[in-house]
């Protein structure tokens, strides 16, 4: 016979005696705690598995106009229907769900389950199967954004269909400029130019500057986008949207039949980190491949249109310095592959092939084996932004931060700047990362009920991560330690709230370290770049060329860089101070 409820003359869903009776009304108080035997504590177990699942189903949502917010731990959370009942909670004899507790008594216990949902969320404890292959559990803040970055469609409607018409008559003049030029025969004894290109290919905008670095008469150009490809309205910011035809061409304009492809240098980013070993052409390569080739051939056709009469019977040497987050320069896999990319795409620009499917995997063929026909050169994306700054009057020795804010991605580095005796300088990369934490990537998470302490801190470890790698490198007794580092802000979402608080966040954390380290911003200018033609832009501001224009320095005219993997790390045997134990890292954001 089966042992039935203990005849004890209380509700049948109740174990144990008076002591156990006790502490089940203190957990009803305290969140949850119980007891009164093994099978006392079950409830509690199914509940918390409960709220960090339903906080992680939420923070696995794709996020849309019309799906349904991330709960806000720190208000707590309502059990929906059908969820295991609140531990502390009882049954009746017909398995009704009551909760006796007092008004007071109700208001502690949530209170006590605010903080433990908002603790266990930041700390990383979320707990949930994945319902969707190869996303992430979003364990952490820092996960959610990668998470929104790699699922949220930024781009809206009004970014997907437009004008076409005018921005397309534009783009035709101008590639049968470019393809007519490159298909031309040069007279003998002709003169020759030479021009630099920057290409600073961003997240959401590109942009291109050319400069004639050896012609003092010619000023450096930034190439303006059809009105229709302009990204936030700007003449000189070009969106970084690819469209695939029903062909499998490629082309910068929408048309009827084609998919418009975006987030471009986050895809590729994101390839080689899942999968660094591949060495098959993967669909991202090809996609930032084929755009940077129809924005180089397109900036041709404008430079030619623009500049007739000094081009038409000139030879012109083409050189191209394209920008790559620094963390990422070195990598075997990115950048080494991206490298390749950038020659397979001047090689198309310069030539009259189509941009298709098969013509760019026959270009990154080509290019994969070393053969080079133009001279490019990939840049830590940073060097660019600097690169006025250390040949301006302001410049000196010594340790440097630099963020750069853009639309999806966040780049952060740390490095040191030093002239030689010669003229000639030295850009040492200390620490380095980039990572999906951008502007309209945060805007997401905010809208979505993130609380905006969360940002702060996730970005704040953010920004200490470099810092840290970079006195592993500079030595602990360096004066930066203890004193100020120069910080300069870029990127067109560095006016975003949301990172406000980041940098003194950042200061705190290292002062709970053996770290003394203040930042005091310097600002970054255009004008210390000399000068450049911008005049479709009728006065707007044009800070976000500042990169584009500071990599269409010669490749001989730029600073010279060291990775952090050519810099040797300092040994401190008089510090046995685990480093590590007193740093807030990113698994705790």
């Amino acid at each position: 016979m089966k042992d039935g409820p203990e005849k004890t003359g209380k509700d049948p869903g109740t174990r144990g005696g008076p002591l156990s009776t006790l502490l089940r009304k203190l957990g009803s108080v305290f969140g949850g705690f119980t007891g009164g035997g093994p099978k006392s504590d079950a409830p509690d177990q199914p509940n918390r598995a409960a709220r960090y699942a339903d906080l992680a189903r939420h923070a696995q949502e794709k996020p849309s106009a019309s799906s349904e917010p991330l709960p806000q731990p720190s208000k707590g959370k309502q059990r929906s229907k059908g969820a295991p009942r609140p531990s502390g909670a009882k049954s009746n004899s017909k398995g009704a769900s009551k909760a006796k507790s007092s008004p007071k008594m109700s208001e502690r216990a949530a209170q006590s389950h605010k903080l433990s949902s908002a603790r266990a969320f930041e700390a990383g404890t979320v707990a949930a199967s994945v319902s969707r292959p190869h996303i992430p559990v979003a364990r952490t803040t820092r996960d959610l954004l990668e998470r929104i970055a790699s699922t949220h469609d930024f781009s809206s409607k009004s970014q997907k269909s437009g004008p076409w018409a005018a921005a397309s008559k534009e783009m035709e003049r101008r590639e049968a400029s470019a393809v007519e030029w490159i298909t031309r025969t040069v007279p003998l004894g002709s003169s020759e130019e030479i021009i630099s290109i920057g290409f600073d290919l961003g997240s959401t905008s590109s942009k291109v500057v050319v400069r004639f670095p050896y012609n003092p008469s010619l000023a450096a150009f930034a190439v303006p986008a059809p009105t229709a490809l302009r990204a936030d309205k700007h003449p000189y910011y070009w969106k970084t949207e690819l469209w695939q035809r029903a062909d499998k061409s490629y082309a910068l304009i929408g048309s009827d039949g084609g998919s418009c492809l975006d987030a471009l240098k986050v895809s590729f980013l994101r390839t080689h980190a899942d999968d660094p070993q591949s060495k098959a052409a993967s669909e991202a390569e090809i996609h930032v491949t084929a755009y940077m080739a129809l924005m180089l051939r397109q900036t041709m056709g404008w430079l030619i249109r623009r500049l007739p009469k000094t081009l038409k019977n000139s030879a012109l040497e083409v050189s191209a310095n394209f920008g790559f987050p620094a963390e990422r320069v070195d990598d075997n896999s990115a950048g080494h592959r991206f490298r390749i990319c950038c020659q397979a795409a001047i090689d198309l620009a310069l030539s009259d092939t189509g941009i298709s499917d098969k013509n760019v995997l026959q270009a990154l063929s080509v290019a994969a084996k070393g053969k080079r026909t133009h001279e490019t050169r990939v840049v830590p994306e940073f060097i660019g932004a600097v690169v006025g700054f250390f040949n301006s009057s302001r410049r000196k020795n010594g340790k440097y931060i630099l963020c750069d804010f853009g639309g999806l991605t966040c780049d952060c580095v740390c490095f040191g700047f030093y002239a030689r005796d010669d003229g000639s300088s030295v850009i040492s990369i200390y620490g380095a990362r980039v990572q999906s934490f951008g502007s309209e990537v945060v805007d997401v998470a905010l809208g979505q009920g993130v609380d905006p302490d969360w940002i702060t801190k996730a970005m704040g470890s953010f920004v200490a991560e470099p810092i840290k790698d970079a006195r592993h490198r500079t030595g602990p007794n360096s004066e930066v330690w203890g004193g100020e580092m120069p910080l300069f802000r870029i990127g067109g979402g560095r006016h975003n709230g949301a990172y406000k608080d980041m940098f003194s966040w950042t200061e705190k954390s290292l002062e709970n370290s053996i770290f003394r380290t203040k930042f005091h911003e310097e600002p970054l200018d255009l004008e210390q770049h000399g000068s450049i033609d911008v005049s479709v832009s009728q006065g707007r501001n044009n800070g976000r060329l500042l990169v584009a224009l500071g990599l269409s320095w010669s490749i001989y005219d730029m600073p010279d860089w060291l990775t952090p993997g050519q810099i040797r790390s300092y040994e401190d045997p008089s510090r046995s101070l685990d480093i590590e134990a007193r740093f807030i890292g990113p698994e705790q954001m």
